[in-house]
């Protein structure tokens, strides 16, 4: 996979990450989902240009998810939208780390065939940072049990 490639597919990824972490800090009645939901908005949104950069360097478009995982997700926000108190965080949390997850495959596959660089930095910076995100909300779903 090249970088530019990862770079365009991450794009929607993260606007998606970020929607769906905007809606926990507006929701959330557990202080640690709305600390762990405003942090992954921030350095997502923060990410975006700089994967747009290096989608655009290889010519490379931002790609919107295929049909059905579009579908999935719009449904899975409808869920979430529906939801409120402890049950919202709960499966918000499910939610979000299944995201985080799936970004971060996406990203240890790219990191393989990386050019280096730039993109490589920021592989490693969303790999490391999704990872203990995804710690920390194993840690907030345990508590909720």
């Amino acid at each position: 996979m090249t970088d530019a490639m990862w770079a365009a597919m991450m794009v929607p990824h993260h606007r998606m990450g970020v929607e769906m972490a905007q809606m926990a800090v507006e929701k959330a009645v557990t202080p640690g989902v709305r600390e762990v939901a405003q942090q992954a908005a921030e350095e997502q949104r923060a990410q975006i240009p700089t994967l747009q950069e290096i989608a655009d360097s290889g010519g490379q478009e931002a790609m919107p998810p295929e049909a059905p995982l579009e579908a999935f997700n719009q449904e899975q926000m409808a869920q979430l939208e529906a939801l409120s108190g402890e049950e919202f965080d709960r499966k918000w949390l499910e939610t979000f780390r299944s995201h985080h997850m799936s970004a971060i495959m996406m990203t240890d596959i790219a990191m393989s065939g990386t050019a280096g660089g730039e993109a490589k930095t920021l592989q490693q910076k969303i790999h490391d940072g999704q990872l203990e995100q995804t710690e920390t909300m194993n840690e907030l779903s345990q508590q909720l049990q």
